[in-house]
């Protein structure tokens, strides 16, 4: 629940967009509950009593009704994705501006590709899903009412063998979701993957040609891409269950309205117009059941791909003090029994105790073995990792009592490879 909320706080800033949507959903939705009636008052009354005026009338009124179903149809396909493109770039805005505020140990642990995955193809899934679904379940709610309104005008005893049916294709969907939400969160695990091996492999080119492991690279991809082509299988396996499993349910509902339809009007219970109307609305009734049906599997993207999302920005950002104190960070620099570690088991530290001090003015340099702590020492003066325990000072003061961006105004930084920002 504190997902979706979160979700639906996304259309706070666009709530007149999102309402206008609904509002032209429900007008098409209601548009369309006049066909079958009026068709039924068509075969009921106005033939039998040559009524031509009243037939006349009617149908200058039902296109007037489909007239306005193209207008609100063109609303809803053009704003609603609209809508959709405003939340999608809302989201991603905020990822990529918590992304920026990420330590640098999150990016030891994730790869390029797979935060790239969650800024550009969940967000678009995420995108898809802001557009279609509240739409799509809002017109197919109130079809669906509609729908089982008129039928139970038409014929309450009828109306109550269908509704008897129903339960049973609710409980298969039900089921069929969990395992279908599996398999596409497995899904986009794999994607992630996938796209993180491509950025590895296409970054490191030069590294590959220059030692002729070509051969190497592709073994890996293919790897990760079985892999993701499995994952994917899986989770349309559990979708085409799905499908098949309603589309079933559908065709008997058919089939159980036709019967029980066909007894009654044979015992005299239900007219010919009636028992029509009664199968349009039947018709009626199915065709947003369909619709959920083909949404679910852009719901489980959309919701997988928003749970990503999530999981990103609820990521904690690198440390700031609470109280940061205003200092001009000038004076000596002094490490004090500083122990630290990339990985957080003890016998993987890189620091262990070091302590030393630079007075101010002095120009010093670290050299030492590959390993040994040099690049580490210079990234924790930054703050760029947080020490394991010890003290870090300039001029006397914590590293950790002063903000990121006042200590790191103070250091200057010479990168050993050059990289050019685009733009």
């Amino acid at each position: 629940m504190k997902s979706i909320r979160r979700f639906f706080g996304y259309y706070r800033p666009h709530k007149k967009l999102f309402v206008i949507d609904l509002i032209c959903s429900f007008c098409i939705s209601v548009c369309n509950m006049f066909y079958p009636m009026i068709a039924r008052n068509i075969m009921n009354d106005y033939v039998p009593n040559e009524n031509l005026r009243l037939l006349i009338t009617w149908a200058i009124v039902l296109a007037g009704i489909y007239a306005l179903k193209c207008v609100l149809t063109f609303v809803v396909g053009f704003w609603g994705h609209v809508l959709g493109v405003r939340l999608q770039g809302d989201m991603r805005r905020d990822l990529f501006g918590h992304i920026q505020t990420l330590p640098f140990s999150f990016f030891d642990e994730n790869k390029t590709g797979g935060v790239m995955s969650r800024i550009v193809n969940d967000l678009f899934e995420v995108s898809e899903l802001a557009h279609h679904a509240p739409e799509d379940l809002f017109n197919s709610c109130i079809s669906i009412v509609g729908a089982l309104i008129m039928l139970a005008l038409i014929n309450p005893l009828l109306s109550l063998i269908v509704l008897a049916y129903v339960p049973f294709m609710i409980f298969f969907a039900a089921k069929a979701r969990r395992r279908m939400n599996e398999a596409f969160d497995e899904s986009r695990k794999k994607v992630a993957a996938l796209n993180a091996e491509i950025e590895s492999s296409v970054s490191g080119i030069r590294v590959t040609k220059a030692y002729n492991a070509d051969e190497t690279e592709v073994e890996k991809f293919d790897n990760v891409n079985e892999q993701f082509k499995a994952a994917r299988a899986k989770s349309y396996r559990a979708m085409g269950g799905f499908q098949a499993g309603m589309s079933g349910f559908n065709d008997f509902l058919y089939l159980l309205a036709l019967v029980s339809g066909g007894l009654l009007f044979y015992f005299g219970k239900i007219t010919a117009p009636d028992f029509t109307a009664y199968i349009l609305y039947i018709t009626m009734l199915l065709t947003p059941i369909r619709t959920l049906v083909s949404l679910f599997e852009q719901i489980q993207d959309g919701l997988t791909g928003f749970k990503r999302f999530c999981e990103l920005m609820d990521t904690p950002s690198e440390y700031e003090p609470e109280n940061p104190v205003a200092t001009d960070l000038d004076g000596d620099v002094a490490f004090e029994n500083v122990r630290f570690g990339y990985k957080k088991e003890v016998d993987a530290e890189v620091l262990r105790g070091v302590s030393f001090t630079v007075k101010k003015g002095r120009t010093v340099a670290l050299v030492g073995a590959s390993g040994g702590g040099k690049t580490t020492i210079c990234h924790l003066l930054p703050r760029f990792y947080l020490r394991d325990s010890g003290t870090i000072s300039v001029g006397g003061v914590d590293i950790n009592e002063v903000s990121s961006k006042t200590l790191r105004n103070k250091i200057a930084v010479v990168q050993q490879d050059v990289f050019l920002f685009a733009g």
